[in-house]
């Protein structure tokens, strides 16, 4: 049967506090409001043009345990987001000490 709501999880990623997030929600509404927020932290991105965030300024989200999300729209925050998830791989390089670099106890 065709319904306008689906209810199938799916993690989708957010920008919210100033960080990248993955949430899992479980509606396909959710899934379109969190599609239009990535077009139009996209288009920010690729235009330098803001006014699309100004569309999801205040607006909720629930995920798939009932806790309540925003959705950054501040264009200084979403791009030490991305500067900052885009470093974190190095981050991790990085957390492995090379043999030799400790030094062990006598």
């Amino acid at each position: 049967m065709v319904t306008k709501t689906d209810r199938v999880e799916r993690w989708l990623k957010s920008y919210e506090g100033g960080y990248r997030t993955e949430v899992l929600v479980d509606d396909s509404r959710t899934a379109s409001l969190l599609s239009r927020y990535s077009n139009a932290v996209g288009r920010y991105l690729e235009t330098g043009d803001p006014s699309g965030l100004a569309d999801f300024e205040g607006k909720t989200y629930r995920d798939t345990t009932g806790a309540v999300h925003t959705f950054e729209t501040n264009p200084d925050a979403i791009r030490a987001a991305i500067e900052r998830s885009e470093s974190d791989f190095g981050a991790y390089a990085t957390i492995y000490v090379e043999q030799g670099e400790v030094d062990e106890p006598d």
